[in-house]
């Protein structure tokens, strides 16, 4: 039976030759055992058991390793025993019965109101780039538009007398989703200039100079740097101007579900993220409703 170190020097080989990971990979993957193994020393590969493997991450979580390094040592496990079940040297991979514990879910972050108006009020009308970078944040943060629906317009999806615009969502789902007024104004102002660039028979909405849709990467550009050029501190890009969009229409109208149908997220869970933004509205709500709650403070 090889040894443990005999079969991580075997392994080594498999990735860099077979595999051929990068050298970055590489590195990385012998780091992680070399921790593993000040953490949990082992000379024999029949210690790697099950409870070896959450020996490890038990060990790991205790010194304070975030959720995310703690998935990187059990993909490097799950990654190291499968080549060894392939090697016969273990009947079974250890490390695929053990789940790696859940990363605390980032709560998105957002412009506050001020910052919008700051954000969109701000820009050189004389300008024909800074006007549609300008149309272009209104309308994400108007309808709660990702990149690639905004990317995705073109004109015939506008409909200016029901001030609606059509777009189409993750797989190919279409929604049609009410546009303000502001918005609707600075589209028409920009269509003055779009018909000036337009140099050939294309249906987009938002093009550059050469008459070619804009590609996501240019509208993340153009929106960073129009939010350093208004003095704002936080990092600007598409998804930000979204997440307002949603953090203010749920801290304004409470109401969930529509929240969800205009973000056109499939399942509710995903929208819920935003309801941490106002706990002092569902204390109220619990409060007024719930029959034990009613009761609270009196004697």
């Amino acid at each position: 039976m090889v040894t443990f170190d005999e079969a991580l020097e075997a392994y080594w080989a498999y990735l860099k030759f077979q595999k051929q990971v990068s050298e970055k990979t590489l590195i990385s993957y012998q780091k992680q055992f070399r921790q593993i193994l000040q953490l949990q020393p082992a000379s024999q590969l029949t210690e790697l058991t099950v409870r070896y493997v959450r020996s490890v991450l038990s060990s790991l979580q205790s010194k304070g390793y975030a959720a995310s390094s703690i998935a990187q040592a059990l993909a490097a496990l799950r990654s190291f025993c499968r080549f060894a079940v392939k090697q016969n040297w273990l009947t079974s991979n250890p490390a695929e019965l053990v789940q790696a514990p859940k990363a605390p879910r980032k709560l998105p972050k957002n412009l506050d109101v001020d910052e919008i108006h700051q954000l969109l009020d701000s820009y050189n009308p004389d300008d024909t780039v800074s006007k549609r970078t300008n149309v272009m944040m209104e309308l994400t943060y108007s309808c709660g538009l990702r990149v690639a629906e905004l990317s995705g317009l073109d004109c015939g999806d506008i409909n200016w007398s029901e001030k609606t615009v059509r777009v189409l969502g993750k797989g190919e789902k279409e929604r049609v989703l009410p546009v303000t007024q502001v918005a609707l104004n600075k589209l028409k102002s920009w269509l003055k200039d779009r018909s000036i660039w337009l140099k050939q028979d294309t249906e987009a909405l938002f093009i550059s100079n050469r008459g070619n849709r804009l590609s996501d990467r240019v509208i993340r550009e153009h929106m960073r740097k129009a939010a350093v050029e208004q003095g704002l501190s936080k990092h600007l890009h598409p998804h930000k101007l979204r997440h307002s969009f949603a953090t203010h229409m749920l801290e304004a109208s409470r109401d969930l579900r529509a929240v969800q149908e205009l973000l056109g997220h499939q399942n509710l869970s995903t929208t819920q993220i935003y309801t941490h933004l106002d706990f002092s509205h569902l204390a109220k709500v619990y409060d007024e409703a719930h029959p034990r709650a009613k009761k609270r403070g009196t004697s």
